[in-house]
């Protein structure tokens, strides 16, 4: 597990960490209109709250690279720093 709680299985897809997002039946929408994820009445619940306290991401470079950089918007429509020790240009 890196710094930001990125999980991979051995073969470098996502597991537990992000098996969550499609966990229940409640349609949660998010800052890319076409993207859109399930939870638990629970989960629906609590993410409005623990997201609008949110003012930036600290992601690891693996997600990031994983994520192919959320195609300019993070989901979470907030910004995103990136930790990694290789300069980019």
């Amino acid at each position: 597990m890196s710094l930001d709680g990125f999980i991979a299985n051995p073969d470098n897809t996502v597991g537990r960490l992000f098996d969550w997002y499609e966990s229940g039946d409640i349609k949660v929408p998010t800052a890319v209109g076409e993207l859109s994820f399930t939870l638990t009445p629970q989960g629906a619940e609590y993410w409005p709250a623990w997201t609008a306290g949110l003012g930036a991401l600290v992601v690891g470079r693996e997600l990031f690279d994983f994520a192919d950089g959320w195609k300019v918007t993070h989901p979470l429509g907030v910004p995103v720093v990136v930790l990694t020790h290789e300069r980019e240009d």
